[in-house]
């Protein structure tokens, strides 16, 4: 344990006692890669090291997948910094300076996270050109100022900002102030706007679940499957690539939720398969399963499924407690929090 502490790890996904790994799928959507060097995008996690790799870096710029090197990256290439022995765990990718500035999404296999500074720094930050002593605090889309939180003249916390402190919780007393101040703001602020985001048609969130699967039953058979881990409301829509082993041959495809089918049969006997898409008009609640089934319509042959895709947008649905007639289009690109978990 004191050993991986000096490695600065935290919230390892292992188990101490048995050294189980416990890593996750995990997707950052909409990173970009710096402009000047070093070309470096920092992951929330470690990506676990196999072979074959479980990093998949889509560059959304050019719309092509990126090829994972272990030298210098050449363009539209990408080398990851693993955990030792392979590399130091820093959960960097570096890229070439010919996709700079370039948007790519990235979905691996998450040990935990290191412990980076740039990571600690957002939780209470200071802008630039802002006045001393202002108190910020970060909303999981943007850094935002605590209202009124500091008494300019003493630089010390207002105490009417402050929540009664739990005092049963093990935490440090410095801790309890400033955790209770931050609930505080944040709470003060969702309540003055009343808020209610919606997930609507659009691209500006993409979850990935892009490993190829395959049958050759002529039975509709649970290929893909991706599980949803919360609540919330409104559409989006699912693709996901389809084709034969053989041309002339058909198979056929169709969007199941937690095992009964939604929408229609999507077929093809193309060697060059289609891309499906079908839009789930349903609010999602945590444990709902997003499932691809497919089957072979005529033999010998074998129904390939893959690129799986979850798109939506956020959108302002109520203001105010009240139901806007016309939806407000956000800019987030928060992901709703799912699992991969296709049948092996």
């Amino acid at each position: 344990m004191i050993e991986r502490f000096r490695k600065a790890w935290a919230n390892r996904r292992r188990n101490p006692f048995t050294d189980q790994d416990l890593a996750v799928d995990k997707n950052e959507n909409g990173l970009v890669i710096p402009t000047s060097a070093p070309y470096f995008i920092q992951l929330v996690e470690v990506p676990r090291k196999d072979v074959p790799s479980t990093v998949s870096v889509y560059n959304v710029t050019d719309s092509v997948y990126m090829t994972e090197v272990t030298g210098s990256p050449g363009q539209n290439e990408f080398r990851v910094d693993y955990p030792e022995p392979d590399g130091e765990g820093t959960g960097l990718i570096e890229f070439s300076s010919l996709d700079a500035g370039k948007t790519v999404n990235v979905s691996y296999k998450a040990t935990g996270s290191a412990v980076v500074t740039e990571f600690l720094d957002t939780l209470i930050s200071h802008p630039l050109n802002e006045a001393a002593g202002d108190m910020y605090y970060h909303d999981g889309d943007d850094v935002a100022r605590l209202p009124d939180a500091v008494n300019h003249s003493t630089k010390k916390l207002k105490s009417t900002v402050l929540s009664p402190v739990d005092t049963g919780s093990t935490d440090t007393e410095k801790d309890k102030t400033v955790s209770n101040a931050l609930a505080k703001g944040w709470e003060d602020h969702k309540n003055v706007a009343h808020i209610e985001l919606k997930r609507i048609i659009g691209e500006r969130v993409r979850i990935y679940n892009s490993a190829s699967r395959q049958t050759s039953s002529y039975t509709m058979t649970k290929l893909k499957e991706v599980r949803v881990n919360e609540n919330t409301k409104g559409e989006l829509t699912v693709l996901w690539s389809l084709a034969p082993e053989s041309e002339g041959k058909g198979v056929a495809s169709q969007l199941y939720v937690k095992g009964t089918p939604v929408g229609t049969e999507k077929q093809t006997s193309s060697l060059e398969g289609i891309q499906a898409s079908e839009v789930l008009d349903r609010d999602l609640v945590d444990g709902d399963l997003i499932q691809i089934y497919g089957r072979i319509i005529n033999g010998p042959n074998t129904c390939f499924v893959w690129n799986m895709e979850l798109d939506y947008s956020w959108a302002i649905s109520k203001l105010m407690g009240e139901e806007l007639v016309n939806h407000l289009e956000t800019t987030s690109t928060r992901q709703i929090s799912t699992t991969n978990q296709d049948p092996t």
